[in-house]
């Protein structure tokens, strides 16, 4: 890859990482977008472009766990419910008024899920005897779109099949069903190739491809171990033209005291949808 190029990918990346700056993300951040894009670039070899691209992508996480009681098991430092006031043993009778009795806690959570930045939430909590309400603004993160083309080499069989629509995609960017003990996860390789943490939607051409995961569990009843990166574990996925796959962390509840070599989860694939790659 000649030095032009690499220039001409780096300055494409410089807008991208004044916002991630403007967000509150770590320049480190950008500098990791950057790296994709040239080691992608590398990696590959044609004349044709190579696009990679991400949506905009907007999270809350409101920073109460809950168990199926609706009952606080634990409050993350400085997140939304902590500035409420929420102390762990609190129960949640309603959200903006919507009573909870008689509800899914996965329904209740993805309604909190989908509030806009801005937002109000309200929440009445059972403290003891004590029913309190508590009130806060939304405060959601929001990740900027981005696409960025490169004129690496690529194999011509690998571009031709991706052109051919012989090609599927891995996915982690939908939230995995938590009532199934399953969790988000990002992907850290692919085919022994590392990735950015950050990109959640992967283009591959169709057959075996090998996916290294790190999981996001929140599951109260985990015990984690102190300090340390959790490991990456594999998943061989037989990947067929015009579809997508969605990955997610199995926590194993029986192991959740098994911390060595993160016996407590494997990778999975939750979801599997026929969706034209083109």
């Amino acid at each position: 890859m000649n030095k032009s190029l690499l220039t001409l990918a780096l300055m494409a990346l410089l807008p991208l990482a004044q916002a991630w700056a403007a967000e509150g993300n770590s320049e480190q951040q950008a500098r990791e977008k950057a790296r994709a894009a040239v080691v992608a670039a590398e990696a590959n070899g044609s004349n044709k472009p190579v696009t990679l691209e991400e949506p905009a992508r907007r999270y809350y996480d409101w920073g109460a766990v809950l168990n199926k009681s609706f009952e606080v098991m634990a409050v993350t430092p400085g997140s939304d419910a902590a500035e409420m006031g929420l102390k762990k043993g609190d129960v949640l009778l309603s959200v903006n008024g919507d009573l909870t009795q008689h509800k899914k806690l996965g329904d209740v959570l993805a309604k909190i899920n989908d509030l806009d930045d801005g937002q109000p939430l309200t929440v009445t909590m059972q403290r003891g005897k004590d029913k309190l309400s508590f009130s806060t603004k939304v405060h959601a993160k929001v990740m900027p779109a981005w696409r960025l083309e490169i004129s690496p080499k690529d194999s011509a069989n690998k571009e031709t099949a991706v052109a051919a629509g012989q090609c599927g995609r891995v996915s982690v960017f939908f939230t995995p069903p938590q009532a199934h003990d399953q969790y988000p996860a990002y992907v850290n390789a692919i085919d022994g190739k590392g990735v950015v943490r950050s990109i959640s939607v992967f283009k591959l051409p169709a057959g075996k491809h090998t996916i290294a995961l790190h999981e996001l569990i929140t599951d109260y009843r985990l015990a984690r171990r102190g300090g340390g990166m959790e490991m990456a574990k594999k998943v061989t996925i037989n990947v067929e033209p015009n579809t997508i796959y969605y990955l997610a962390a199995q926590f194993l509840p029986e192991n959740r005291f098994k911390t060595f070599k993160d016996q407590y989860w494997e990778p999975v694939v939750w979801r599997i949808d026929k969706k034209p790659c083109s």
